[in-house]
């Protein structure tokens, strides 16, 4: 069947008799798909040469496999694809504008074939997309996603394709409508509501494929789970053009091809930063920088409820994690809140720094912590211990004293080492550090550990001698912008003219037509 739909797409198929054991090779001027290609220790199911040139692989499934998320075994062969002497790289093909000297690269991998499909032989589902039956990527750049396909390209397609930039291949993509899962009415609604909620531009605009902070999805079925990555990819995309790298979104799931390279990627390396799965993933893995957890699915388990959420409470001060958050469309929290025995240790985040060190400031520090060089303030807080009741408050006291240094430290790593991260490209960020660094008498990332470690009465002493802390935090964050203080226009309002409406021009002027004159401002300032 695979074969005949290839034949069909005007390439010479036969996946018994044209195969790389029997001695099948590219010859100049045909069009062939040679099957069990030798790429190391493996074989591509097909390598498809248009004459002497290898433009494509395709990974082939039995029929009752889904194949949307097995193209990335595809992609592995045209990374690992060997040109020899006889053949002419993709790459540096004559006509295409963008013609090269070596391999694609895309981040962490290099293709010496630009173009990948995975099938099963299946039609296309146009309500179903991720049970149709060809899939396929262009591999050329790192922001172009996986789609599904009717047929295979014929070998002019592929031509085409390879001779031209796909940014109008990536923006007809985009306006392609969101797949349903085939289910009855009101289970698509159902699942259109969490896609529109959560998984599509509102999950993009909330998390960062390309920073730090490691996401991880929780979806209810393999099929599931290829849906959402289409549409991540979709969102993404559409969100960062050629900045994203769809390598940072991967299934990894029981379906998925090689787990235990995805999950050691994903704990290790910069990409995936962004993992979804089924249940692989609930326990057994230590990832501290995972900083939001994604509920698409619903269990009734208290136990594997925890485990979930417990992916994401490790502490990481290397990427300055403070808190996770939990995107919940379906209503998994509320629905097992009342057996949940996993509560959150801030009780207010959202109090502000200079609230923390007022609060700080105002409470005794008492004998039993970290001795001060001091003299005057360790016999304040001698002095402040004896008015104390009893033993009982002073522990009381201590404890609650702790707990606001603790609140203090890690909102000050949050806010250092993202703008340390800024810094790298902005120079007034790096000199506003520098000078920082030369007021504290510390290194700005290292100031949340200096002042948790040396205890609460150095730590008095410090904001005391730094009355200006919580200004000059204030300060950088306005430097490095924030959703909540965003960076902003500073100069000089400027009169560009006045008009005056009369009777006459105000019944001949709408409310639309006033709208439009200032988006025209707006848009020419």
């Amino acid at each position: 069947m695979i074969d005949e739909q290839i034949r069909q797409a005007g390439w010479q198929a036969d996946s018994k008799l044209m195969t790389y054991a029997k001695g099948e090779r590219p010859e100049h001027g045909k069009n062939k798909a040679i099957a069990e290609w030798q790429i190391s220790k493996n074989r591509a199911d097909y390598v498809l040469f248009v004459g002497l040139m290898p433009i494509a692989i395709i990974e082939a499934k039995k029929q009752n496999k889904d194949v949307s998320g097995k193209i990335t075994q595809a992609e592995r062969y045209a990374s690992g694809f060997e040109m020899d002497d006889t053949m002419l790289p993709a790459w540096s093909y004559p006509q295409q504008e963008l013609a090269q000297t070596s391999p694609w690269q895309n981040s962490q991998t290099s293709f010496s074939v630009p173009f990948v499909y995975s099938t099963n032989g299946r039609p296309y589902f146009e309500q179903q997309e991720e049970q149709s039956g060809i899939w396929f990527r262009d591999v050329r750049k790192p922001s172009n996603i996986k789609r599904a396909l009717q047929q295979f390209h014929s070998p002019e397609g592929l031509l085409n394709l390879l001779t031209q930039d796909n940014e109008q291949s990536n923006a007809k993509l985009l306006a392609e409508p969101l797949a349903h899962l085939g289910l009855r009415d009101y289970q698509q609604q159902a699942i259109k509501h969490i896609e529109n909620a959560l998984s599509c531009e509102q999950l993009a605009n909330e998390i960062d494929p390309n920073g730090e902070e490691k996401t991880l999805i929780f979806c209810v079925t393999d099929r599931h789970a290829d849906m959402v990555k289409r549409l991540l990819d979709e969102a993404f995309v559409n969100l960062y053009g050629d900045d994203y790298h769809e390598e940072s979104v991967r299934k990894i799931t029981g379906q998925s091809n090689k787990q235990d390279e995805l999950i050691r990627l994903y704990k290790n390396e910069k990409f995936p930063s962004i993992a979804i799965t089924v249940d692989l993933l609930t326990t057994g893995i230590d990832v501290p920088a995972i900083c939001h957890l994604v509920f698409l699915r619903r269990v009734k388990s208290r136990i594997l409820y925890e485990q979930m959420k417990g992916r994401a409470t490790r502490r990481c001060d290397d990427i300055g994690k403070t808190v996770f958050k939990i995107y919940d469309p379906v209503d998994l929290c509320a629905s097992l809140q009342a057996v949940d025995t996993m509560t959150p240790l801030v009780k207010n985040p959202n109090i502000s720094l200079a609230q923390l060190v007022d609060e700080f400031m105002s409470l005794p520090v008492l004998a039993n912590n970290n001795s001060s060089q001091n003299p005057s303030v360790d016999a304040q807080t001698i002095d402040e211990q004896t008015n104390l009741e009893s033993a009982e408050q002073t522990a009381i006291l201590d404890t609650h004293a702790k707990e606001v240094l603790d609140q203090i430290s890690q909102k000050l790593m949050r806010v250092l080492i993202k703008a340390n991260k800024k810094a790298e490209k902005n120079q007034k960020v790096k000199e506003k550090l520098t000078e920082l660094q030369s007021s504290w008498g510390v290194e700005p990332t290292k100031l949340h550990q200096e002042l948790y470690s040396k205890g609460m009465a150095y730590a008095k002493e410090f904001l005391t001698a730094h009355t200006r802390l919580v200004t000059e935090i204030a300060e950088l964050q306005f430097l490095v912008g924030t959703g909540k203080n965003p960076i902003i226009y500073t100069g000089d309002d400027e009169f560009l003219k006045r008009v005056q409406t009369t009777d006459d021009t105000a019944n001949s002027q709408n409310i639309d037509d006033y709208l439009e004159i200032l988006m025209h401002l707006l848009d020419s300032n």
